[in-house]
């Protein structure tokens, strides 16, 4: 899991960079403050986009790095009365970058790797990732990372993989703690340990993220690094299924069905498989079709059924395939 959109990228309440930036006028300083307050909006200055960036504008004529990186911002999200251009918003992150600015090294980053505004090259994505990095900048270290684990722009490395996902994940990121859980559960970058793995998904799980609450599920269900413990795997594939999750889903479903750690409930299986089917799941799809055949949890409804094997069947779902000719066959016997 890595940072890839624009769309994830969090503009946290602005910070002072540094109130004694050297050759800064110290009326340059005032301006920041206010485009600030005018971005943000406060109790006395309601928000004004447009007065923030014109703001921003003049006090990035004295090269204030802070401002460098917010009319960056400006242009990406196309407010404060400017078009959005992303090739822009590249021009003013590469000015705050090289001043320094983590947040705008790993913008730049961003945008080298996912072609926003800029040729896409992966070994500049890598440089400028490097560079946020080291500053400690955790989202830059969860993509760094990434690149190292699957060879983007460096020499594949999983031990580098390893210990970039750590450090984001010791400043308690959520998905560099699910990776880290990844690594240590397969061995990847690390001698394998379940008990680690496990401890890392808790991390992430804890925080609300969905694919570490599922694998967590996972770990409770087949004693994996934990106790075997039914109740907590459905607990937390509630949890991951409650966020729309697929998979929680789905195994949410099997647990209501067969009865494992909680009541069994075919209409309770019945109705996480179909918020799962309809996602695209292909094994919910399939189960689903087989409970409408069945009049299981639901009333019987062959042509339902055929509606989800065929769906299953689309993706290559082998018995979802063989209750389509079941059907067909029973169709035909009737016919005749």
């Amino acid at each position: 899991m890595l940072y890839s959109t624009r769309s994830e990228i969090h503009r946290p309440k602005l910070q002072n960079i540094e109130n004694t930036l050297p050759n800064i006028p110290s009326d340059t300083l005032e301006l920041v403050l206010l485009a600030k307050k005018y971005w943000e909006g406060t109790t006395e200055i309601p928000q004004d986009l447009t007065s923030s960036f014109q703001l921003f504008l003049r006090a990035a004529k004295f090269h204030h790095p802070e401002a460098l990186l917010h009319i960056g911002y400006f242009y990406d999200a196309g407010v404060g009365g400017v078009s959005k251009d992303f090739a822009e918003s590249v021009s003013w992150w590469t000015k705050a970058a090289k001043q320094g600015i983590a947040v705008a090294q790993f913008l730049l980053g961003l945008s080298y790797f996912s072609r926003g505004g800029v040729e896409m090259d992966h070994k500049m994505a890598v440089f400028w990732w490097t560079k946020a990095a080291e500053q400690g900048d955790a989202k830059a270290q969860i993509n760094l990372g990434g690149c190292y684990d699957n060879g983007k722009g460096v020499e594949k490395d999983q031990k580098m993989a390893y210990f970039w996902f750590t450090k984001a994940a010791e400043q308690g990121d959520a998905k560099a703690q699910f990776n880290l859980g990844v690594c240590n559960d397969n061995g990847i970058g690390v001698e394998k340990d379940q008990k680690m793995a496990v401890f890392w998904f808790t991390k992430a799980a804890e925080q609300g993220d969905a694919k570490a609450q599922n694998f967590l599920g996972f770990c409770y269900d087949n004693g994996e690094g934990v106790e075997k413990n039914q109740k907590m795997a459905v607990f937390w594939w509630t949890k991951a299924a409650e966020q729309e999750d697929p998979d929680g889903q789905y195994h949410l479903g099997v647990c209501y069905a067969k009865g494992k750690g909680v009541e069994r409930d075919n209409q309770m299986a019945v109705f996480w498989w179909t918020k799962a089917a309809e996602q695209g799941n292909v094994n919910s799809q399939y189960v689903l079709g087989l409970f409408y055949y069945k009049g299981r949890g639901v009333r019987k409804d062959h042509k339902l059924a055929a509606f989800w094997w065929t769906k299953a069947a689309e993706q290559g779902h082998v018995y979802g395939q063989y209750g389509i000719r079941l059907l067909h066959e029973k169709w035909r016997c009737q016919i005749l």
